[in-house]
C-alpha cells in the first residue's frame, strides 16, 4: 500500500468462519498481501458470525487450531482470537477498534466483492469504512456497481485468482467419505481426520 502513510505498518484482517480453512483462503490471503504490499495478514476466525445466525459446524477451538496449523510457517500470517472470546456475535467494527486501541496505526479489511455489496447490513458500516482501508477481491457474478457508492470509493479492488473451493464442499466430501487431500493443507487434513470433524455434519451454506 502506498501513500504518505506507507511507513506505518498495515494490519490486514481476513475474517471468516474458516469451517474449515482451505487452500483457497491461503492463496487469496497471500495474493492480496503481495498485491497490496502488506506486512501482515491477521486471520480472524469468527466466534459467532452474526450473518450466519451464529451457526458453525466445528467448535471454536477446532476452527482456531485448524487456522493455526494452516498459517504456520508463513512469517506474514498470524491468527487472532479477538472474535473468539465470549458468546456474543463477532462484529468487525469492534475488532478494528480493539486493534487500534492496542496500538495498530493502520488497519485494512480483506473483503470479497459480495461482502462489499452487503456492507450496509454490517454493524456501523460508515464508521467501519472510516476506521479501516478496504481491500476488495472480485467475485464471479458479483458486480461492484451494486455496492453503495461511498463504500466503492473507499475500496482498493484486487483482481485475485478465482478458485472454486468452498468450505461447504469440503464438509460434503468428508461426510461422503471422499478425499480432501490438497483441498486443505496437510496438517489441517490430518487434524480433521484425527478429530473426526464434519463426518456427521449438515452441509448447508457457508463460505
Amino acid at each position: 500500500m502506498s501513500g504518505p502513510e506507507a511507513r506505518d505498518p498495515v494490519t490486514a484482517l481476513f475474517g471468516g468462519t474458516f469451517d474449515p480453512i482451505h487452500i483457497g483462503h491461503l492463496i487469496l490471503a497471500e495474493f492480496v498481501r503481495e498485491a497490496a504490499h502488506l506486512e501482515r495478514v491477521l486471520f480472524v476466525p469468527a466466534g459467532r458470525p452474526p450473518h450466519k445466525d451464529g451457526h458453525t459446524h466445528a467448535a471454536v477451538a477446532d476452527r482456531r487450531r485448524m487456522v493455526e496449523l494452516a498459517v504456520a510457517g508463513n512469517p506474514h500470517f498470524a491468527v487472532s482470537e479477538l472474535e473468539l472470546d465470549g458468546d456474543r456475535p463477532s462484529f468487525t467494527i469492534d475488532t478494528v477498534r480493539r486493534l487500534k486501541a492496542a496500538g495498530a496505526k493502520r488497519v485494512a479489511l480483506i473483503l470479497g466483492a459480495d461482502s462489499l455489496v452487503e456492507l450496509g447490513t454490517w454493524r456501523e458500516p460508515e464508521a467501519l469504512v472510516q476506521e479501516c482501508e478496504l481491500l476488495v477481491v472480485e467475485r464471479p457474478g458479483v458486480e461492484l456497481a451494486q455496492a453503495t457508492a461511498a463504500f466503492r470509493a473507499k475500496a482498493q479492488v484486487i483482481p485475485a485468482p478465482r478458485l472454486e473451493i468452498a468450505s461447504r464442499t469440503i464438509r460434503a466430501r468428508i461426510a461422503a467419505g471422499a478425499s480432501i487431500r490438497y483441498w486443505v493443507p496437510e496438517p489441517v487434513r490430518a487434524y480433521i481426520a484425527e478429530r473426526g470433524l464434519y463426518r456427521a455434519s449438515s452441509t448447508d451454506a457457508d463460505d
